[in-house]
């Protein structure tokens, strides 16, 4: 879901930074930073498609769009990964590494992007499906699932050598099928699964030796569909998280929920375990960056980033390059 051509841009970004940050401006330096680039800089190029996949890196310097670039956040310059046409997320670790996760292929970036191949280390006759998040700069959690038969395993792959190694402990999601985890600071994770076509997401700490605990208050009914996208906030105690379902209001809070709906901002508190009311209306498809300062989502098939606390702010480029499939 992405934000709709025809749809004035909304005025929700002063309520934005105020409730992420408690504070009423943005950085002037940060400001200054995202007017409109001069001609000779604007990317030119297809639009991107509406639900291209769009994550932060943990410093919130750069939107990591489509699984293909990395776009530098202040000037918008794209940078190819070299990992080739994904349109899926990827790994990023707290350094900023980066892995795209294939069901038997683990892809680098480099020149040329390094590939580790990866056995099906779980049970079973259909091809299992491959996630996973780095633990550290050198080593990634892989989860393989098989959604058929619910079965399930664990590996940590040393991307030095591409040797794996059992682990003590799995992590747990809501159901056997889990399809992707997002790692937050410490041992934070958003564990994103599903079963029987219905959407489970659990937020827990997890470590491989200590195995997985889920935070208190953080039961979400996602039914029929969701969904909700998860953004950990850098200072380790919220998370916000993005969603057309009114969270929190009601019983199955995605019943219901049309997907052209604008998506809702909630913050959960990690201490208390609380999840705070509807705190702003944002574009369809909007993901909030880990300083909570900045928000990005794709409007006319452009990346757009505005700073919170102008709503003036905004900033929209086109990607480079591409073809027809693309502009879809």
């Amino acid at each position: 879901m992405r934000y709709d051509a025809g749809m004035r841009p909304p005025a929700f970004l002063s309520s934005v930074a105020a409730l992420l940050l408690g504070c009423q401006h943005a950085p002037p330096s940060v400001a200054s930073a995202l007017t409109a680039p001069a001609a000779s800089t604007v990317a030119t190029g297809v639009h991107l498609a509406a639900e291209a996949p769009l994550q932060w890196t943990p410093d919130s310097a750069a939107v990591v769009v489509a699984g293909r670039w990395r776009v530098d956040r202040d000037t918008g310059a794209w940078r190819d990964l070299g990992l080739g046409r994904a349109d899926a997320l990827l790994a990023i670790s707290p350094g900023g590494h980066l892995a795209r996760i294939d069901a038997r292929q683990i892809v680098l970036p480099g020149s040329p992007a390094r590939t580790l191949q990866v056995p099906a280390f779980v049970g079973g006759e259909d091809e299992p499906s491959t996630s996973g998040y780095w633990l550290d700069e050198q080593h990634l959690y892989l989860h393989q699932a098989q959604p058929i038969q619910g079965d399930s395993a664990c590996r940590i792959l040393d991307v030095r050598d591409g040797s794996l190694s059992p682990s003590p402990h799995c992590v747990e999601g809501d159901f056997a099928a889990v399809h992707h985890l997002e790692r937050g600071p410490g041992d934070l994770v958003a564990v994103h699964s599903a079963g029987e076509g219905h959407p489970g997401l659990r937020l827990v700490r997890f470590t491989p030796a200590a195995g997985t605990t889920p935070l208190p208050g953080a039961d979400l009914d996602l039914y029929p569909f969701g969904p909700v996208w998860v953004s950990w906030l850098a200072d380790g105690q919220r998370a916000a998280l993005v969603s057309p379902c009114a969270l929190g209001q009601r019983d199955r809070p995605c019943e219901g929920i049309s997907d052209q709906a604008m998506t809702g901002l909630y913050l959960f508190d990690i201490a208390q375990g609380k999840l705070g009311p509807l705190g702003a209306r944002l574009p369809p498809g909007a993901v909030a960056a880990p300083d909570g300062r900045h928000i990005a989502w794709v409007r006319r098939g452009r990346l757009c980033v505005a700073v919170p606390a102008q709503a003036d702010a905004r900033t929209c480029w086109a990607p480079p390059g591409g073809d027809e499939e693309d502009a879809r």
